[in-house]
């Protein structure tokens, strides 16, 4: 088993350069002091730097996930370094591991195995050969040897999966992990075999009932001439009413042909419109004009309107002179008024002659125009009348076509029909129960070769199932071992602190079935011999105590499992604070009998009781060691 001896820290964190000895076989308090900050008391003091310098110089890497390597380097300085000097006695061997990181630069690793050099081609690789030299894995480490409250799970209060995960690794059932998932690849293929000769009788079956109908419903030869007879006389039936169809068609055929020719004869007697167009065309030549003349004689009406009113417009400035009454006008004294008046009048008789002659030609026009809707009205009468005939016309020659299709498809039904009795008659009788046994004998005997092909595979899947059932049971052996392992080593831990605690783990167990696996972790405690509880129900203090004897019990088993003897060394970051002074004093103490390599770190002062302790104090940013 390896021991740890020194741990040489330089330029890490706020160590400048501390050497740390392990005290072998007993535990050592480490607790802080930090003087650089008066609102803190052991906080920031380099108590933890203890704890990472070990996992990077076993590792390579920090605990804290969220701060890089180059982030540990000593403020002002640009390079870390961490010297770890083990022995193993059992062996006989000595080991060092020196890591260094220098900024912008990678790690450096030597590794020395009694005082012999061992080089390897990069840091991942001197990573896997301190790890295979320790006899322990990387995760191992962090979570049963070097514990932070960061990174800390009890095994205790874990998840069912992440408990079956850890037993797993110390029963070794994971180097039969697989088997049945084979087994139950091989019960899936039988399962589909045996679904295929399933689905091969159902359709046999299927078969095997359609033949049997089959033969309920062949007809004898008395029952084969009745049902020709039936069919015959069906048929017949069928003829009759056809031809029957046939007799009214050709009534309505005929009917059809004679109206055709009566609307025919209509449409010849209907008169001819072009004497009625050519009468229309002389009436608007009339009432063209017509109106021609009107507007001539509207012409001359307004032309002697203008004379009259442009007489009358100068005899409406004339004067009369008061001795000889001559009346004359001032702006034309040679103007003659007598006679203008006379010709007004004259113009006068002229326009109502005019007038009168417009309002006869007008009177003729309207009459003309009258005369004119009359003939309009007798063309359209006489167009309507000719569309009716020939639309009728149109209707009756698609009756006549029609008629003559269904004529001809009555008949062609009718010769269909009488070729069909034809083939009735000249039917024979032939007895189909023969070829029908023949082929249910066949589908019997197929059907019994599948039974016996689904007795084989079903065989096969029992085998199957039993040795899977084999398999659970070994697989709950081997963890139940585990687990009775785990929960003897915690108890003995137990009982070596001097407590009346003690846990009880159950874990696999195999169900009335014989088959059926209930694979559920469960914890309780006892409490001088009794079942008490879920973990989770005591104190901080018990919880603890049953803790750390749990992390020894698997530490325990880790260790006996490793080549090398495993790993004498238990460092406990803060995982105590929950518990008061006395508590802690006492957990200590009873520790402190296990010849246990341990150290506790604690950011309480006031131990000043316990034997071992060492004070981490930091000044000025630099952390070092009181004894």
């Amino acid at each position: 088993m390896w021991v740890p001896k020194k741990l040489q820290i330089t330029n890490f964190i706020s160590h400048k350069d501390t050497t740390f000895e392990f005290l072998n076989g007993k535990v050592l308090l480490i607790q802080g002091e930090n003087l650089d900050d008066d609102f803190q008391d052991s906080n920031g003091s380099g108590k933890s730097a203890i704890i990472e310098a070990v996992a990077f110089n076993f590792t390579g890497d920090l605990i804290r996930k969220d701060v890089r390597v180059p982030e540990m380097i000593l403020e002002g300085e640009n390079e870390l370094s961490t010297e770890f000097y083990l022995e193993n006695k059992s062996t006989n061997q000595t080991l060092l591991i020196k890591r260094s990181y220098k900024l912008k630069k990678s790690q450096q690793v030597e590794l020395f195995v009694n005082d012999e050099q061992i080089k390897k081609s990069g840091v991942n690789e001197y990573n896997k050969e301190i790890l295979n030299i320790l006899g322990i894995s990387r995760d191992d480490l962090i979570n049963y040897f070097i514990i932070s409250k960061e990174k800390y799970q009890s095994f205790l209060l874990s998840t069912d999966s992440k408990k079956k995960e850890t037993i797993s690794r110390f029963s070794n059932s994971n180097l039969i992990e697989g088997v049945d998932i084979l087994v139950n690849t091989d019960i899936e293929i039988i399962d589909a075999k045996i679904q295929t000769v399933n689905n091969e009788k159902q359709l046999l079956q299927g078969s095997l009932i359609a033949y049997e109908e089959q033969l309920d419903s062949v007809m004898t030869k008395a029952e084969f001439i009745e049902n020709q007879a039936r069919r015959i006389k069906t048929i017949e039936a069928q003829i009759k009413s056809h031809t029957e169809r046939l007799e009214i068609l050709e009534q309505d055929y005929q009917k059809a042909l004679d109206l055709r020719t009566e609307t025919q004869k209509k449409i010849q007697q209907i008169d001819d419109i072009s004497e009625y167009k050519q009468l229309l065309q002389e009436t608007d030549l009339t009432l063209e004009q017509i109106q021609n003349v009107g507007k001539e004689l509207r012409d001359i009406s307004n032309e002697y309107e203008l004379l009259i009113q442009g007489i009358k417009k100068n005899l409406a400035g004339k004067v009369q002179c008061p001795k000889c009454k001559h009346e004359f006008i001032v702006s034309d004294p040679s103007f003659d008024v007598k006679q203008a008046q006379i010709q007004i009048k004259e113009l006068q008789a002229e326009k109502l002659e005019a007038d009168k002659e417009i309002k006869e030609k007008l009177e003729l026009y309207n009459t003309v125009k009258k005369d004119r809707e009359i003939v309009e009205q007798q063309i359209k009468a006489i167009e309507k009348q000719k569309n009716t005939l020939e639309q009728e016309l149109t209707n009756l020659n698609y009756k006549i076509k029609r008629i003559k299709f269904d004529f001809d498809q009555t008949d062609a039904n009718i010769i269909q029909l009488k070729k069909q009795i034809e083939i009735i008659e000249n039917e024979e009788f032939v007895d189909k129960t023969v070829k029908i046994r023949k082929s249910i004998s066949k589908i019997n005997a197929d059907l019994k070769k599948l039974d016996k092909e689904l007795d084989k595979y079903e065989q096969q899947k029992a085998d199957l199932i039993g040795i899977n059932v084999k398999f659970k049971k070994f697989k709950t052996y081997l963890s139940n071992k585990s687990i009775k392992a785990i929960e003897s080593y915690t108890n003995l831990y137990l009982s070596r602190i001097r407590t009346n605690l003690a846990i009880k783990l159950d874990g696999h167990k195999l169900l009335a079935d014989n088959k059926t696996i209930r694979d559920k972790i469960t914890v309780n405690v006892l409490r001088n011999g009794m079942i008490k509880g879920a973990i989770g129900k005591f104190s901080s203090g018990e919880k603890v105590r049953i803790d750390i004897c749990n992390i020894l019990a698997l530490q325990n088993l880790i260790n006996i499992n490793a080549k090398s003897g495993g790993l004498d060394l238990l460092i406990l970051d803060e995982i105590i604070e929950s518990v008061d002074p006395v508590g802690v004093q006492e957990i200590l103490t009873k520790l402190d009998a296990l010849d246990k390599t341990i150290c506790v770190i604690t950011h309480a002062n006031n131990f000043s009781n316990f034997e071992n302790v060492i004070t981490v104090r930091k000044e000025n940013g630099i952390s070092k060691l009181l004894q």
